[in-house]
């Protein structure tokens, strides 16, 4: 499975932030670097999401190939998860960092049709309820998106690869 990652690039005195989005990497934002910052300096993005129980949550990734990245006594209570390159911080949340709920599309890209397929028999499996969407763009692009509740309540997306030819277009 290939999740996209996000990219954080400093260049002439401009902070980039790129994606992987199908084919290639596309660049989805450009701001004026703080004071400080050097140049040509790559950082990845490691979200942190705070949740109810972070243990249940680490499982229910761990159900779609993520692996234990982190736990240990310097930062009880903190676990961090990955796959490949993608990492991912789970905190239990606080009355100051109360648990995420919404805002943001926690969506992650799979390479292939087969992988889209995978991702629904684990659900089955696993007995968790998910929608699967077909989104079309004419006859361009037609691609399978799973969406699937984690145990904290977030609606967490898997989007397939364009099967225009298997969807006959």
């Amino acid at each position: 499975m290939q999740i996209g990652l996000i990219w954080v690039a400093v260049t002439g005195g401009r902070i980039g932030a790129a994606g992987h989005a199908g084919d290639g990497w596309i660049g989805v934002g450009c701001w004026r670097a703080p004071a400080g910052v050097r140049e040509h300096q790559t950082v990845q993005l490691h979200p942190i999401m705070y949740v109810e129980d972070q243990y249940a949550e680490r499982a229910f990734y761990e159900l779609f190939g993520f692996q234990r990245v982190y736990e240990g006594e310097e930062f009880p209570g903190f676990l961090a998860i990955g796959h490949g390159e993608a990492i991912i911080g789970l905190q239990r949340a606080s009355p100051g960092q109360p648990a995420y709920s919404q805002g943001l599309r926690w969506q992650f890209e799979l390479g292939s049709a087969d992988q889209v397929d995978e991702i629904i028999a684990t659900c089955r499996t696993h007995g968790l309820e998910h929608e699967v969407v077909i989104e079309r763009g004419g006859d361009r692009f037609a691609r399978r998106l799973v969406t699937v509740t984690s145990p904290c309540g977030v609606t967490v997306w898997f989007e397939g690869a364009d099967e225009t030819d298997a969807a006959g277009g």
